[in-house]
């Protein structure tokens, strides 16, 4: 049985240290990667926004890198 939205907000978890990631948004999905940098798309937005952070920083500080997820993929086809 697939999982619901709630259910997987629930259970943002870091595979490599067996915990959850306290600072990660709840609503940001990952869908691609540059680097072990992630794309995440912003499931509560309504356009889906994208937003990216760098890896390895010890902190997950997210920024907008596209107003929806049509830009998104506009701008990776270029």
């Amino acid at each position: 049985m697939a999982k619901s939205i709630e259910q997987f907000e629930k259970e943002i978890f870091s595979e490599v240290k067996s915990e959850i990631i306290a600072d990660w948004p709840n609503n940001f999905v990952v869908i691609a990667d540059s680097g072990a940098d992630p794309y995440c798309i912003d499931i509560s937005s309504s356009q889906g926004a994208i937003y990216t952070s760098m890896h390895g920083t010890g902190a997950w500080e997210f920024e907008q890198c596209a107003e929806s997820f049509k830009d998104f993929l506009k701008e990776i086809v270029k």
